[in-house]
């Protein structure tokens, strides 16, 4: 049997209920269906805090593990949900109480999911409450974080009441917008490289001189061509890293899981770059009010001097353009090869907030002055070394 605590709080302006649900992955299933509603309001309209998404981390990472599911209501309506795992863990060595982001590093994003009325303090105010209230924690922590969202303004009133936190920035992942106006790929792209532009043209012919190329857009998923992208990707230096998607049973299933729940909303798709049949090159992703987020890539190195990763974002463009889509999100941290396609980027970050007393300020010392410090010096030693 699981808890269910519930509190109200009396706003300014209207009665305001704060319930907080503890459990497993299968308390997301009730309030699911009010949970997308939300997101569809705001601007967490993407695939990463849909209740599905979170329910896939959950079982997949964190089936033995308590998760805290906040809400707030207003006259019945859902307004807000933070979704949390609650654990004894640790943050740079000391052990610690913590409430963290139910995700991680193959989650992409996270925050606090709110409505069109993002401006309403009154909302945040009372999960800011809520939160203060719960005896469970001496850290909350809030990875891989959209800059001005629902975190960052929970951050602000945590520090107005007293608490320290702080945000650490993360290296900003590139996205590429796309032209309305059905442009061809060198119109939309002029932003691009020529000389780039026109390596791929010639490579493209050269491939295509060895038989048939083609690209399949797949929006379905399918257990087989999930398997073959899955191995595509293990035969390169993920593979070798141990870093791809068939390294790990929880990793495989999380992904298998974002797979059928995007197939169940319409919204998996599936790039595939073939030569005669064979898989060059791959990319797994969603697409969602216009945007593609490009979840996870692969390619064949035995073709690397043909740069197939650079080649299938060519022909994924040119399908977007064609649908008009408006945005293509690499997702991830910034990269060179990315940066030959696009210097825009989202800043995102890790947020932290610290309960008051003496070992939050000692966590907070060691997290915002001491392991910057300590970053920099290994980061000077590194180039030192490389350099001796």
């Amino acid at each position: 049997m699981f808890k269910l605590q519930s509190t109200v709080v009396q706003s300014t302006d209207s009665l305001l209920q704060t319930t907080v649900h503890r459990g497993g992955a299968e308390i997301i299933a009730p309030l699911a269906e009010e949970w997308r509603a939300l997101c569809a309001e705001g601007i967490c309209d993407q695939p990463f805090y849909q209740p599905e998404w979170i329910q896939a981390y959950v079982s997949a990472f964190a089936p033995d593990q308590t998760l805290v599911v906040l809400t707030v209501r207003r006259k019945g309506e859902l307004r807000a949900i933070l979704p949390l795992i609650e654990e004894r863990s640790s943050l740079h060595g000391f052990p610690v109480n913590k409430l963290r982001s139910a995700s991680n590093v193959h989650s992409c994003r996270f925050d606090v999911i709110l409505g069109a009325d993002l401006e309403d303090e009154s909302v945040l105010k009372a999960l800011w409450r809520q939160l203060q209230q719960m005896p469970t924690w001496s850290v909350i922590e809030l990875k891989d974080v959209p800059a001005r969202g629902g975190s960052d303004r929970l951050l602000s009133l945590a520090n107005r009441s007293g608490y320290q936190t702080g945000r650490r920035d993360l290296t900003p992942g590139p996205y590429i917008s796309l032209p309305a106006g059905g442009q061809s790929f060198d119109e939309a792209m002029a932003h691009v490289n020529s000389g780039f532009r026109s390596k791929l043209r010639q490579y493209k012919r050269q491939l295509s001189r060895k038989g048939e190329l083609r690209l399949q857009v797949i929006k379905t998923a399918e257990a087989d061509q999930l398997d073959s992208f899955y191995q595509l990707e293990a035969k390169g230096w993920k593979g070798n890293e141990g870093t791809a998607i068939q390294n790990s049973r929880a990793t495989r299933h999380f992904y298998d899981a974002v797979a059928q729940a995007a197939t169940a909303s319409n919204s998996f798709l599936h790039y595939r770059l073939e030569l005669n049949g064979h898989l060059v090159a791959a990319y797994f992703g969603v697409y969602q009010q216009g945007q593609y987020f490009a979840l996870k890539s692969a390619y064949d190195e035995s073709f690397s001097r043909y740069t197939p990763g650079n080649l299938i974002v060519q022909e994924i463009l040119t399908d977007l353009l064609k649908a008009q889509a408006q945005v293509f999100d690499f997702l991830g941290s910034w990269a060179e090869w990315k940066r030959r396609w696009s210097q825009q980027v989202r800043p995102q970050g890790n947020c932290y907030i610290f309960r008051p007393g003496a070992m939050g300020t000692a966590l907070h010392h060691f997290t915002f002055q001491i392991m910057p410090v300590a970053r920099k010096l290994k980061h000077k030693w590194d180039e030192k070394s490389l350099t001796a």
